[in-house]
């Protein structure tokens, strides 16, 4: 009666000692089986190249488990051993297979044997290598025919005839050349143009320019218009471009050509004019007022030193 209530209890301890035991052989070597072995091959297109051809080389990995993670292709740099790397695609999944397409291409003929390649395949219990089974090996075939001799070298440089054509169209492009300088320089060292004799003398011109601003209604055109008359007056009577140079150009010019004092009361002008265009200060219809009259009375000196009165006119006057 004790056995038979006791066979329960020895059932189960004997399940528990069967879950506890290690697996046998037998079901390792089926596990085993059942997991599908990785391999990596490579293909060619061409199989035998010629130098300089473009050839596509395939790397493939077949046998990996669906769901496992992206085995690591290597890191391609700009050669293959013999072959140079011309592009790397991407690696991609084909079926049950993942593959990488790396385009090369050979400059020397002959075979050409390649170091071995490996991926990398990422594991839960850690990452395992995968390599190729052996180097590899391409007949690379050369550009000349069978029995073709070695090309020749490069024959050196030789000097081309200039020829009467060009000796003559040389002549004549010299001689046109030379009738456009002699121009230029007539017309530089001419008498004024016609355009030049009708206008004014420099300091009527400035005067004139002067009598048309309006101080009172439009101080600060005021100012710009005079200062630029009195530039155009300084580039005819002293031979300098004054409208296209800075004061600063200006006042070297005149320290020059002109007294100290003189030449220090235009330069104050011009630089109180660079205050109101350049630094946007306040002009005031009376400093406009005042700019014009000292521009007429410094322009008058100018007239006066550049062309004294002669001795013998004051005389007779």
């Amino acid at each position: 009666m004790r056995l038979l209530r006791c066979a329960p209890l020895l059932a189960l301890a004997a399940a528990a000692t069967l879950a506890q035991s290690p697996p046998s052989p037998a079901g390792e070597t089926a596990a085993s089986e059942a997991t599908p072995q990785t391999r990596l091959t490579l293909t060619w297109t061409p199989e035998e190249p010629t130098v300089g051809d473009r050839v596509t080389a395939t790397l493939i990995a077949s046998g990996i488990p669906e769901g496992s993670s992206e085995p690591r292709f290597p890191v391609w740099q700009g050669t293959w051993g013999d072959a140079e790397v011309l592009d790397v695609h991407a690696p991609a999944r084909v079926d049950d297979s993942w593959r990488q397409q790396v385009v090369l291409a050979f400059f020397a003929p002959g075979e050409r044997t390649l170091p071995v390649l490996s991926i990398q395949l990422p594991a839960p219990g850690g990452t395992r290598t995968v390599a190729l089974d052996a180097p590899v090996t391409v007949t690379v075939r050369s550009v000349l025919e069978e029995g073709d001799s070695e090309p020749a070298p490069p024959a050196p440089p030789r000097s081309i005839p200039l020829g009467a054509r060009f000796l003559w169209l040389a002549g004549a492009l010299g001689f046109a050349c030379l009738v456009a300088a002699f121009a230029v320089a007539r017309r530089t060292g001419a008498a004024p143009s016609r355009e030049e004799a009708r206008r004014a003398p420099p300091l009527e011109e400035l005067l004139a320019a002067l009598a048309a601003t309006d101080p009172s209604t439009e101080p600060t055109r005021a100012w710009e218009r005079a200062t630029l008359a009195l530039r155009r007056f300084l580039s005819r009577t002293l031979g300098f471009p004054a409208v296209e140079s800075t004061t600063l150009q200006t006042q070297r010019v005149l320290a020059r050509r002109l007294t100290a004092d003189l030449s220090s009361r235009i330069v104050r002008l011009l630089r109180a004019a660079d205050q109101i265009k350049f630094a946007r200060a306040t002009a005031s219809a009376t400093s406009a007022e005042e700019a014009v009259a000292g521009i007429a009375e410094a322009a008058r000196e100018v007239d006066r030193h550049l062309h004294p009165p002669q001795a013998g006119g004051e005389e007779a006057a």
